[in-house]
């Protein structure tokens, strides 16, 4: 409901008739989301590939570089739900 709201774009009383609840549930549910600590989202963004042939050899099956200046090498290729963990950590 909360992200419904905030995506919304419309006040809390609007909110609340087009959703048919109380006010004070959806004032509830706004205070109980700022208690809890938000989970960081995990964005993924297209990449460009590099070819193999550019005159460099690796032992790496993948080999991630962000724009923060951080870097994942994996010797095997990861699905996508060990990416998703693997990004997820805190980082060190």
């Amino acid at each position: 409901m909360v992200e419904r709201f905030c995506r919304s774009g419309q006040t809390r009383h609007a909110f609340c008739q087009s959703e048919g609840v109380a006010k004070s549930t959806l004032d509830w549910w706004l205070r109980k989301s700022k208690e809890r600590p938000r989970r960081r989202r995990v964005a993924f963004r297209e990449v460009a590939l590099v070819s193999a042939d550019m005159g460099t050899t690796s032992n790496w099956a993948m080999e991630i570089h962000s724009p923060g200046g951080w870097t994942i090498r994996s010797r095997q290729t990861l699905s996508v739900e060990g990416m998703a963990r693997l990004l997820r950590e805190p980082r060190c």
